[in-house]
């Protein structure tokens, strides 16, 4: 949501660059909500919320979602565990090179292709999450997050979203997105600009699926984000993977804290066209008092299509 709204007001912006103080940020903004003492927790304790992103509507702040919830509260103490997915199996392949350069490989040949050109959009992505809720007095509630998107972008960046939830229920809004620029050095300019850093594993994540979730990328597009990605500290390459839709591709990851808990992200590449088939997180060393096993799979992202159109 946050990278959605600074795209949309990003031109009314009067210090776009000005990016201050996070952790005094963060701060103020608790005080200023007046947030009771008693709901605050140290950071690994508090809510673990893989992030959603939520279409916004045209002259609206957000929008509202119809989602179908499965509702698991959990105790603390007790040893129920949320119910997440089996990690993906992922082949070793022998390589002398580094990850960084296998992938900057790939975007160099993305960077060649010739594909249909046109500045509208049409995706077709799912998402699956884990939203955990850590409380004061230590329960513990988890919502299971599964929807289908299909959104239809215009030139102009106006467009709609249909949003189907796991139990069928579907609703479509209007959403309106600023069109990500298309010369390599505007696009890193814009990658730089996300509310955590691109250089963190994290912030790299949440760009790159605000990015997928707005527009079909040309290849040079998709060659300048997988250049990003590919300088990320502490890249690794987890070897050939068959994502959740049947398909295969390489996979990279790299490993942050930043969200409280140690957390791979992975990035499911496909080497012939450069393209991102989809984002996993992980938590690989503790759970803290969320009732998931480590490690676990807590959010996960399918892209299906990125289809340029001409309207």
């Amino acid at each position: 949501m946050t990278e959605q709204v600074r795209t949309l007001m990003q031109d009314a912006d009067p210090a776009p660059d000005a990016f201050g103080n996070a952790q005094r940020a963060r701060a103020d903004l608790k005080r200023i909500m007046h947030v009771p003492v008693t709901a605050q927790l140290p950071a690994a304790q508090q809510r673990h919320r893989p992030r959603v992103r939520l279409g916004l509507a045209v002259g609206a702040a957000c929008a509202a979602a119809a989602v179908a919830f499965a509702v698991l509260p959990q105790e603390s103490g007790g040893s129920a565990y949320a119910a997440t997915p089996p990690p993906l199996h992922y082949t070793t392949v022998s390589t002398t090179l580094s990850p960084s350069t296998m992938l900057k490989r790939i975007a160099e040949h993305a960077g060649t292709l010739r594909e249909p050109t046109g500045l509208g959009s049409r995706l077709h992505y799912k998402d699956w999450s884990l939203n955990t809720r850590v409380y004061a007095d230590d329960s513990v509630t988890s919502e299971i997050l599964a929807e289908d998107h299909r959104v239809m972008m215009g030139a102009d960046g106006a467009g709609t979203e249909r949003r189907t939830g796991e139990a069928g229920h579907t609703e479509t809004y209007k959403i309106k997105w600023t069109p990500i620029p298309a010369d390599p050095a505007a696009l890193k300019a814009w990658l730089a600009r996300g509310n955590v850093p691109f250089t963190d594993a994290m912030g790299a994540a949440e760009t790159t699926g605000g990015l997928l979730r707005s527009q079909a990328l040309s290849p040079v597009q998709r060659a300048t984000l997988l250049s990003a990605i590919a300088d990320l500290p502490g890249l690794r390459f987890d070897g050939k993977v068959t994502d959740r839709a049947g398909r295969v591709g390489q996979a990279f990851s790299a490993e942050s804290s930043r969200s409280g808990l140690p957390t791979r992200y992975t990035f499911i590449v496909n080497p012939s066209s450069g393209t991102i088939m989809g984002q996993e997180e992980m938590l690989t060393k503790t759970a803290g008092k969320l009732n998931v096993p480590v490690p676990s799979v807590i959010s996960y992202t399918v892209y299906l299509k990125a289809q340029h159109t001409s309207d």
